[in-house]
C-alpha cells in the first residue's frame, strides 16, 4: 500500500482532460485512505481515485475548485457528513464497484447542491 504523501501528488500525472478540465491521476496506486490531499492547492478539477484501496471518502480540505470525484472500484463504505462543505462545488461522484451497504450514507450528500451525476452502481446497498 502506498500512503497518499507529497510525494505520490509531485509524482502524479496532471493533464487536461477531453472536458478542458485539469486532472490529476492518482489510479492504482493502491492508495488506503484520503491524505494530504491539501498540497494540490486546489489547483485540479477532477481526482481520479479510481482503482485504489480507499474505505472513506472524507479528509478533504476546503476545496472551491474541485467539481469531479472519481472513485470507482476502491472499498468505499462512508461518506464523509462534511463532503458538502470540504467540496462545495462537487457536481460529479463516481463510486461504481464500491462497498456500500446502508443507504443512509447517501443521506451524506444532502448538502451537495451542485451534484448533478451520482454512481453507485455494483454496491451492495440495502
Amino acid at each position: 500500500m502506498v500512503r497518499l504523501t507529497a510525494d505520490v501528488f509531485a509524482h502524479a500525472v496532471p493533464r487536461m482532460n477531453c472536458c478542458q478540465e485539469r486532472e490529476l491521476d492518482l489510479r492504482g496506486l493502491k492508495i488506503p485512505a484520503i491524505e494530504n490531499v491539501g498540497v494540490t492547492q486546489d489547483q485540479f478539477d477532477v481526482l481520479d481515485f479510481t482503482d485504489n484501496e480507499i474505505k472513506r471518502v472524507d479528509n478533504f480540505p476546503t476545496f472551491k475548485r474541485l467539481s469531479t470525484l472519481l472513485l470507482s472500484n476502491n472499498h468505499v463504505t462512508r461518506l464523509s457528513p462534511t463532503l458538502s462543505e470540504q467540496l462545495p462545488n462537487l457536481d460529479c461522484l463516481i463510486l461504481t464497484n464500491n462497498k456500500i451497504t446502508n443507504l443512509s450514507e447517501v443521506d451524506n450528500l444532502i448538502g451537495c447542491t451542485k451534484l448533478t451525476m451520482l454512481s453507485f452502481v455494483n454496491n451492495p446497498i440495502i
